[in-house]
């Protein structure tokens, strides 16, 4: 099982169109959309409206149709599960049918039938944290990946996008672990140099200017406390 690269996904659109335009005779591709295994959505008679792929005039009448790129053998990719859904969304007509319940035909292949009679869900994404982060990075809610270090001088060490390293508030003896909070605020924990573990809060509002205060709070029993 395997899908062809995305570079061709275009192409096989504009060869489905002209097919549908040059020997049918049609006006247009006969999808209103067609889904992609990278997770892309390509507009085809989009919607509202009538299909021309359902088989019969009243289904072409009543129901949209999102087509997916793949033939026997190619996997039904969980990024191709997300353009299916999110082009069911767009067309603004839910995933309640296969080809085959309206028309006798295999189409769409018995996985992704049983797929759109489970209710057609899309497994969630894993977290970017979970892809490519280590102890000491997170990624802030515009995407940018931030890396933490304690220096020689038991300073914190932030870096942004692998550009230099600067300075920020914060005195550790220890590695330090990061994590971006939904609000984005940027946490950053580690122990002093009294052994105790200490958070410290340095990005709130998505700008992200190096050198803005910060402060420090001490962790005890799961609650954040002011320093005394």
């Amino acid at each position: 099982m395997g899908t062809f690269p995305h570079d061709s996904c275009a192409p096989k659109v504009r060869g489905i169109q002209a097919y549908h335009m040059d020997n049918n005779g049609w006006s247009d591709v006969a999808y209103n959309g067609l889904a992609c295994p990278h997770g892309y959505v390509f507009e085809g008679r989009g919607p509202g409206k009538r299909s021309a792929a359902n088989g019969t005039n009243h289904a072409n009448d009543v129901s949209a149709v999102i087509c997916y790129l793949g033939g026997q053998g190619d996997e039904f990719t969980p990024e191709g599960k997300q353009a299916m859904s999110d082009g069911a969304a767009w067309l603004g007509d839910p995933m309640e049918r296969g080809h085959r319940d309206w028309y006798a035909t295999e189409c769409p292949g018995q996985v992704i039938y049983d797929w759109i009679h489970s209710g057609g869900s899309v497994p969630a994404p894993k977290p970017k944290e979970e892809v490519d982060m280590t102890p000491g990075q997170c990624r802030d809610k515009v995407g940018r990946k931030w890396f933490f270090i304690v220096g020689d001088d038991h300073q914190c060490w932030a870096s942004i996008d692998g550009e230099p390293f600067f300075p920020v508030s914060g005195y550790f003896t220890s590695g330090l672990d990061a994590y971006c909070e939904e609000d984005g605020t940027i946490i950053v924990a580690g122990r002093g140099n009294n052994g105790k573990l200490y958070q410290l809060i340095i990005w709130t509002d998505g700008s992200a200017h190096p050198g803005r205060p910060v402060e420090t709070y001490e962790v005890d029993g799961g609650h954040i406390y002011p320093p005394k």
